[in-house]
């Protein structure tokens, strides 16, 4: 297994599992071919591969198309992101225009909608982002801490069984392969 393919586990496996609707995760530039390889495969099981930003390194955004457009037809969450300047027939447009405001400058809080954080977290990070801060784990919760924390509880599960299948010599293909492992099998 190359290191590619260990932080696509690792980061990511849990969106791959089917638990969370998009990961992020930061590689090395030069694994740009190894990245169309997996962007291919996962690609055939409903997941999207796009380069937020790239310069030393390549900031990889990738999301479930199908649960990435439930959560932005949201009429809550498309308000919200109307503010910022969003407007979208579907996931991909919306994803182009998070791209391009990546590349604006400040960087845009609100990709936490875009990470399946909840809305209420992402609203009171961007408002106060140190203020009655509950919990910190995969995002800054504010809101609903113990719910939170099972669910956080369920992401570490998941990637600690993913990367364990790994380090047994299982490739990330076949862990979350079409007939083997469906994703709410992991």
């Amino acid at each position: 297994m190359n290191q590619t393919e260990y932080a696509l586990g690792a980061h990511c496996g849990i969106t791959f599992a089917g638990i969370k609707a998009a990961s992020l995760v930061s590689l090395k530039r030069e694994c740009k071919d190894c990245i169309q390889r997996f962007a291919r495969h996962f690609g055939e099981r409903g997941f999207t591969f796009v380069i937020l930003a790239e310069g030393r390194r390549v900031l990889l955004y990738i999301y479930n198309r199908a649960r990435l457009n439930a959560i932005l037809s949201d009429p809550e969450v498309r308000d919200f992101l109307r503010g910022y300047g969003y407007e979208y027939d579907g996931a991909e447009q919306a994803v182009t225009i998070l791209k391009s405001r990546m590349r604006g400058g400040a960087f845009p809080h609100e990709i936490g909608v875009f990470l399946n954080y909840t809305l209420d977290d992402v609203k009171a990070f961007i408002a106060h982002p140190s203020d009655g801060v509950k919990l910190t784990g995969y995002w800054k919760v504010y809101s609903d801490e113990e719910e939170k924390r099972r669910l956080f509880e369920k992401y570490e599960r998941c990637t600690r069984k993913i990367l364990h299948r790994m380090s047994c010599g299982f490739s990330l293909e076949s862990i979350f392969c079409k007939n083997l492992c469906p994703p709410s099998a992991n």
